[in-house]
């Protein structure tokens, strides 16, 4: 890499979203959820000169839930945060809820990445974070005596760019053609080690593979 260009402000295997994510604002989800941005992984950081200014591009990947496969896509840095921003809270058994819930961003800044077996069973690091999204509605109905209003306000989780589980099944050292969308260069910032993952893929009823970066896996992730 050449020596005048140095990392931004991201890294291979931050997790990582775009500044409109709602979840940077508030802890619950208002409107409609399928504008909500997922929650992604940096896998190849791309500096550009610019003049004398250094600007940043980031290959960041997801998984489409509604196709099951992974999608990768281009964004500037200053179009994205990293995760650590996002507003939680946790819903205990008894009902009860926990505002200042951070134990979510430890656990996911805690993680470290597994180590190849054949037939380990891993978990794509967003995962947790996906699946504990929630969002809040309301439904206002017409008393039928008195005609006052009465609102309710309902609670559930919103699971969109969920993965499921993976089973490693290979391992390599490059990028596979199609995974990037730019052509790695001596400035590229990358993996250095890609891990082949299987899951069985229900839209196409067959099981479908991918090489990704070892940053973007987890021993598998365990749930309350």
């Amino acid at each position: 890499m050449n020596d005048e260009i140095k990392e931004g402000k991201f890294s291979i295997g931050d997790v990582v979203t775009l500044k409109t994510h709602p979840m940077f604002k508030a802890k619950r989800i208002q409107g409609d959820n399928r504008y909500v941005p997922p929650v992604m992984i940096v896998i190849a950081v791309y500096p550009e000169k610019r003049d004398d200014t250094l600007i940043y591009k980031y290959d960041c990947i997801y998984f489409n839930d509604d196709k099951s496969e992974f999608i990768c896509s281009i964004l500037s840095q200053s179009d994205i945060d990293g995760f650590e921003n996002l507003l939680f809270e946790r819903i205990n058994k008894d009902g009860t809820s926990i505002d200042n819930y951070t134990s979510l961003i430890d656990e996911v800044k805690a993680h470290t990445f597994p180590s190849f077996e054949s037939g380990k069973v891993v978990s794509f690091r967003t995962k947790k974070i996906e699946i504990y999204k929630k969002r809040t509605s309301k439904k206002i109905t017409i008393h039928p005596k008195n005609n006052s209003l009465i609102i309710e306000e309902t609670l559930r989780y919103v699971v969109s760019f969920a993965t499921p589980n993976f089973v490693l099944c290979g391992i390599k050292a490059s990028y596979p053609k199609g995974l990037l969308n730019r052509k790695i260069n001596q400035d590229s910032i990358t993996s250095n080690q890609l891990f082949k993952i299987k899951w069985f893929n229900p839209t196409k009823n067959k099981f479908s593979e991918q090489y990704l970066p070892k940053e973007c896996l987890v021993d598998e992730i365990k749930f309350d």
